[in-house]
């Protein structure tokens, strides 16, 4: 009884503190406006990512409509150009409309200050995204707001999914994912801009609930390959909906070939196959463009600036830090000497293993970091936080899956010295992620900048890279005891 109450109590404290944190949803509106102004435009319009200033006039010119009612033409181009004087333009209206001109603007509020900051659009997201978003409400308020309590839900679900899939019974799984909610900065970044991440959670989590459960229970081929197609059908979504993690996607997708083997792997390629052509086609049919997908590839590709925003945005990438920071080097010189760092600390993890070459040892290591599917998909996670060139704040809501591993991880240990070794690498990176850094700080009297702050929590990936490295070694400790036992037994 005690533990449901103390659930409800922490739900009803993260659903009022999401009502409180309601912004405008400065990435939601790059959703909602593709099937909105396809559906107010008196034209047909084509591929968003090459008719992107005609959307954007579609919204632009709804917006400058209701301005218009209240205010002059040189009074709206001064609120374009300045869209901090959103409040005092509604006081205007108030005082010279009257009470019901004031609220009926305030309706329209949300939208009006979106669509202030959002004069030109930057649609950087999957055709899949976009389509899938046609089917929001074409009121901004009610679309978005629609938005943000299914991003609490999947974040909850997604998260209690995890957790029991690891074993825990499900009054605690829901217990602790309502914790995570309440304590993960990046959950509340990605609910207050209206980003894509936590649904992009519960789909990551799905996969790894198939991993973990029914593919690794599977009695028989047919039923491996069964929950194998299954699995990647949902791996293909994760990266077709936003590629972000696709290292993590690659893993999952490394450990389905290991589990099936190669054989059971082409049986069971059919129906994840059928899936992704499916998924492709879809924005296809819903947007009417054939080669919109070549039009994302194209958008993307075209200028460094869609992926390298500059270090003062927020920007968390650890090669642009790097670039920044020694600028003889380019961004993409920085990433491979990342790269090339990492390889050769997992060649070194790898130089445990006893085997007849170093191509044996890094595919027995290899194995060993894949054979488990939440520690190959947190792998992933590593890499990408690692050498992306764009990592936002909001990413980092996925960090749940390492969190979540590591405690499975952790149980597993039993006391282990390597337990309290892990625990004290993670603890920095839990309170940078958490927030927590800035208050420890601010209790120390260290006075740290933002920007300071966020060059620390670009490198924070490292110590979860290290605790992986310690994971790989330790799971090779039975394979090495093994091959050296066997000599042993042989001449006994």
């Amino acid at each position: 009884m005690f533990p449901r109450l103390i659930f409800l109590a922490l739900l009803a404290l993260l659903v009022s503190s999401t009502v409180r944190g309601l912004h405008i949803g400065i990435d939601f509106y790059h959703f909602w406006v593709v099937g909105a102004a396809r559906e107010r435009s008196d034209t047909r319009l084509g591929s968003p990512y090459a008719d992107a200033e005609r959307y954007a006039a579609v919204l632009n010119a709804e917006a400058d409509r209701i301005w218009g009612r209240y205010l002059s033409r040189a009074e709206i181009q001064q609120l374009v150009e300045n869209p901090e004087l959103l409040s005092r333009a509604l006081e205007q209206i108030g005082s010279r409309h009257g009470r019901a001109a004031y609220e009926q603007v305030t309706e329209d509020s949300r939208f009006l200050s979106i669509n202030l900051r959002r004069r030109a659009l930057d649609l950087t997201g999957t055709p899949l995204l976009y389509a899938l978003c046609t089917v929001l409400p074409s009121s901004y308020l009610a679309a978005y707001e629609l938005w943000t309590f299914l991003s609490l839900a999947a974040f909850l679900v997604g998260s209690a999914i995890l957790l029991r899939a690891c074993g825990r019974p499900w009054g605690q799984a829901l217990l602790w994912s309502t914790a995570f909610g309440l304590v993960l900065r990046p959950f509340s970044s990605d609910l207050r801009v209206g980003n894509v991440n936590s649904l992009h959670l519960l789909v990551l989590a799905l996969a790894l609930a198939v991993a973990l459960g029914p593919l690794r229970r599977a009695m028989n081929a047919s039923a491996r390959s069964r929950w194998g197609s299954i699995l990647l059908a949902l791996v293909a979504l994760h990266a077709l909906l936003k590629p972000t993690f696709l290292c993590a996607d690659l893993a999952l997708g490394g450990h389905v070939a290991l589990t099936l083997g190669w054989r059971e792997l082409r049986r069971a390629l059919w129906a994840p196959c059928l899936v992704t052509a499916a998924l492709l086609a879809l924005p296809m049919l819903v947007l009417g463009e054939v080669g919109i997908w070549f039009d994302w590839i194209g958008y993307i590709g075209q200028s460094g600036d869609k992926l390298a925003y500059d270090l003062e945005k927020g920007n968390l990438s650890t090669p642009l830090h790097l670039q920044a920071w020694f600028p003889a080097l380019s961004l993409q010189a920085w990433s491979l000497l990342l790269a090339v760092g990492l390889c050769a600390s997992l060649g070194i993890v790898a130089s445990r293993f006893s085997a007849s070459s170093a191509l044996a040892r890094a595919r027995a290591a290899l194995e060993q970091a894949l054979v488990d599917p939440l520690g190959a998909a947190s792998l992933g996670i590593a890499l990408t936080l690692a050498l992306a060139p764009l990592v936002w704040g909001h990413y980092l809501t996925v960090l749940v899956v390492p969190l979540v591993w590591f405690t499975r991880w952790e149980s597993e240990l039993e006391g282990d010295w390597r337990a309290w070794l892990c625990g004290a690498l993670l603890l920095p990176s839990a309170f940078l992620y958490t927030g927590m850094m800035e208050v420890v700080l601010s209790i120390a009297g260290w006075e740290s900048s933002e920007a300071e702050l966020r060059s620390v929590t670009a490198f924070a990936w490292l110590p979860l890279w290290i605790v992986m490295l310690i994971w790989i070694a330790r799971r090779g400790e039975p394979v090495l005891a093994a091959e050296n036992a066997e000599p042993s037994l042989s001449a006994a």
